[in-house]
């Protein structure tokens, strides 16, 4: 037995500090109550059947009855007559874009203002410009963009831009400082070619009167013509098919300058 040479200490010189720990914390008494085990026997008041009693609908795992059901006669909303119609069907969802967006991009340079898209001095924008600037994703827009008036006090940069819709707030801020808004109306499969032009797959190309490509087709830069046509033979056309006053050679001769004339195709004949 260890000896202190010191007194010992009473009561009112020992100090307890309360100290919180780990193990100390705990629910109030009767904050969780502990649930009902079902199935476990009768001791249980809730084996064997479980509350469900015997046999029945209820009993069985998944038999619950709908709010509606009415023992089999006609429900009460099919009582009712029907009123008004939902275009949802039709709802085109649009990307939402604020001309305040478009400003901040202008000020971090990340819109770039060059002599190819540019305009009596302005910069001229469409969606797939938008998309390089990284405004949005491509998997984003499902069928279109329109542009809302967000940000408009910091407009200061003019510029043209095309898209889908845009609000009237939006477009009188952006003429108001000089610049033009354009609507222009894309379905789905014009819209994947505007913002992803190298999936589109492009058969063959379409003239106008000028001999230009249509502005669709100008993104795409893996244009190719349509084959020839195949060599048509002679020996397929019997002449009794041919008009009686024409002979043989003469309606052979017909052929080839409809078949040369209409798409420059080549006629194989055999004459002997």
């Amino acid at each position: 037995m260890r000896h202190s040479s010191s007194a010992p200490q009473t009561d009112q010189q020992l100090e307890f500090t309360p100290v919180l720990k780990l193990n100390m914390l705990k629910t109030n008494p009767g904050a969780v109550k502990k649930g009902r085990r079902i199935g476990r026997g009768i001791g249980s008041s809730k084996g064997k059947t479980s509350g469900r009693g015997h046999n029945g609908q209820k009993s069985r795992s998944g038999g619950s009855i709908p709010l509606t059901f009415e023992g089999g006669q006609t429900r009460f909303f099919k009582l009712m007559p029907k009123r008004g119609f939902t275009n949802k069907r039709h709802k085109a969802d649009m990307l939402s874009l604020n001309v305040g967006t478009i400003q901040d991009f202008i000020d971090m340079g990340r819109l770039l203002v060059d002599e190819t898209n540019t305009r009596d001095g302005i910069p001229v924008w469409t969606m797939k410009d938008l998309l390089d600037a990284g405004m949005f994703t491509a998997s984003s827009v499902k069928n279109g963009i329109k542009l809302l008036a967000r940000g408009k006090e910091r407009l200061t940069t003019p510029f043209k831009l095309e898209v889908s819709r845009a609000s009237e707030t939006a477009i009188d801020a952006v003429e108001v400082i000089g610049g033009e808004i354009t609507t222009v109306h894309y379905n789905r499969l014009a819209l994947r070619a505007l913002l992803k032009p190298h999936k589109l797959v492009v058969l063959r190309r379409i003239k106008t009167t000028n001999t230009t490509t249509t502005p669709l087709l100008q993104h795409h830069n893996h244009t190719r013509y349509p084959s020839p046509p195949p060599p048509v033979s002679c020996s397929s056309i019997s002449p009794p098919h041919a008009p009686p006053f024409l002979s043989s050679d003469s309606y052979t001769d017909e052929i080839e300058m409809h078949m040369e004339y209409s798409f420059g195709g080549s006629v194989i004949c055999g004459r002997g």
